[in-house]
Protein backbone atom coordinates (compact mmCIF):
# COMPACT_ATOMS: atom_id res chain seq x y z
CA UNK A 1 0.00 0.00 0.00
CA UNK A 2 2.85 2.41 0.78
CA UNK A 3 4.14 1.98 -2.79
CA UNK A 4 0.77 3.28 -4.08
CA UNK A 5 1.31 6.63 -2.34
CA UNK A 6 4.95 6.93 -3.38
CA UNK A 7 4.17 6.86 -7.11
CA UNK A 8 1.16 9.20 -7.01
CA UNK A 9 1.22 12.98 -7.33
CA UNK A 10 -0.86 15.97 -6.39
CA UNK A 11 -2.15 17.99 -9.35
CA UNK A 12 -4.02 21.19 -8.60
CA UNK A 13 -6.09 22.48 -11.52
CA UNK A 14 -8.19 25.32 -10.16
CA UNK A 15 -8.78 27.35 -6.99
CA UNK A 16 -11.97 29.40 -6.67
CA UNK A 17 -12.73 31.73 -3.79
CA UNK A 18 -16.11 30.73 -2.41
CA UNK A 19 -16.38 33.24 0.42
CA UNK A 20 -14.25 35.71 2.36
CA UNK A 21 -14.56 38.32 5.07
CA UNK A 22 -12.17 40.97 6.33
CA UNK A 23 -12.63 42.93 9.54
CA UNK A 24 -10.39 45.82 10.51
CA UNK A 25 -10.02 47.24 14.01
CA UNK A 26 -7.41 49.99 14.13
CA UNK A 27 -4.07 48.54 13.04
CA UNK A 28 -5.27 44.92 13.19
CA UNK A 29 -7.13 43.06 10.45
CA UNK A 30 -8.61 39.57 10.52
CA UNK A 31 -9.33 37.66 7.31
CA UNK A 32 -11.35 34.46 6.82
CA UNK A 33 -11.46 32.76 3.42
CA UNK A 34 -12.99 29.61 1.93
CA UNK A 35 -11.69 28.17 -1.33
CA UNK A 36 -12.90 25.33 -3.55
CA UNK A 37 -9.88 23.43 -4.86
CA UNK A 38 -10.25 21.23 -7.95
CA UNK A 39 -7.46 18.67 -8.03
CA UNK A 40 -6.33 15.15 -8.70
CA UNK A 41 -4.93 13.76 -5.46
CA UNK A 42 -3.21 10.35 -5.57
CA UNK A 43 -5.20 9.50 -8.70
CA UNK A 44 -8.59 10.64 -7.35
CA UNK A 45 -10.18 13.68 -9.02
CA UNK A 46 -12.55 15.95 -7.16
CA UNK A 47 -13.24 19.26 -5.49
CA UNK A 48 -12.42 20.01 -1.88
CA UNK A 49 -13.32 22.91 0.40
CA UNK A 50 -10.39 24.55 2.18
CA UNK A 51 -10.79 27.28 4.78
CA UNK A 52 -8.27 29.51 6.49
CA UNK A 53 -7.89 32.47 8.81
CA UNK A 54 -5.11 35.05 9.11
CA UNK A 55 -4.43 38.05 11.31
CA UNK A 56 -2.50 41.10 10.07
CA UNK A 57 -0.93 44.12 11.80
CA UNK A 58 -0.18 47.40 10.09
CA UNK A 59 3.49 48.23 10.60
CA UNK A 60 5.04 51.24 8.93
CA UNK A 61 2.03 51.55 6.64
CA UNK A 62 2.31 47.93 5.43
CA UNK A 63 -0.01 45.04 6.44
CA UNK A 64 2.09 42.19 7.85
CA UNK A 65 0.73 38.72 8.57
CA UNK A 66 1.27 37.87 12.22
CA UNK A 67 -0.86 34.76 12.67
Amino acid sequence: MLQFFKIRTLNYFKVDTKDYSISVNGDTAHMKVTHIVTAKVYGISGSWTMSGENTYKKRGGIWVRIK
